[in-house]
């Protein structure tokens, strides 16, 4: 089992963290993550013999035993020096990262639930056991599809300079990857998600501002 970790850093589950369950997994050390080299990211691999393998096709196939032996073929998948500088600096600030995520989250919940009792908004689901790492604040509309969040965020932006950014969309209807089987949960999803601010460094005041907009947006253009 692979697991993509990408936005999950320091999220866990009954206190075990994300990239701990597969054999493999990847995380994204890209600008916009929780912590940043600027970008690529990191592989961790559980087996040592599959982890030597990957070392290996990391570094152009070389021997870890024989400098300048290639008995693979390999890639150049090396980090740079500076970047793992910067990564290991950012890796001891991820607590702190982590922490203000979680408060920045908490103040989405309080000033949200209006919108969610009003029926006009629903928010991520808070699970006994499982710990977000809050990468972004995600919340869903809950009707008005692609053309209903393209105003609001477009009302956001213009009238508030408030960013927010829709969900990403489904794999199986990108051109390359393309499916006709209907997953209409994902679709729903990805025609109603809104991604809000959540760097680190928003005041709980700027918090409330931005929901404030939301919730006026929200109101007015629904």
């Amino acid at each position: 089992m692979l697991e993509d970790c990408a936005e999950s850093l320091g999220a866990t589950i009954f206190g075990k963290p994300t990239g701990s369950f597969g054999d493999a997994s990847t995380f994204s050390f890209y600008g916009n993550k929780t912590i940043s080299t600027g970008e690529g990211g990191a592989l961790y691999v559980q087996d040592p013999e599959r982890r030597r393998h990957a070392r290996m096709l990391r570094g152009q196939g070389m021997d870890l035993n024989h400098r300048y032996w290639h008995p693979i073929l390999g890639y150049n998948y090396r980090m740079t020096n500076i970047a793992a500088a910067i990564g290991l600096g950012q890796i001891e600030m991820l607590d702190f990262h982590l922490a203000e995520r979680r408060r920045i989250a908490a103040c989405y919940f309080k000033q949200l639930r209006p919108l969610e009792a009003e029926g006009l908004l629903r928010l991520p689901t808070q699970v006994d056991g499982y710990s977000s790492s809050y990468w972004l604040f995600s919340a869903v509309l809950t009707g008005g599809g692609d053309e209903l969040r393209a105003r609001i965020m477009n009302q956001l932006a213009t009238e508030y300079g408030i960013e927010t950014r829709p969900f990403f969309v489904p794999m199986h209807r990108l051109p390359m990857y393309f499916s006709e089987e209907s997953l209409p949960k994902t679709e729903f999803l990805a025609t109603h998600g809104m991604n809000f601010p959540t760097y680190t460094g928003l005041s709980d005041a700027d918090v409330d501002e931005i929901c404030g907009a939301i919730g006026h947006v929200l109101r007015t253009v629904s």
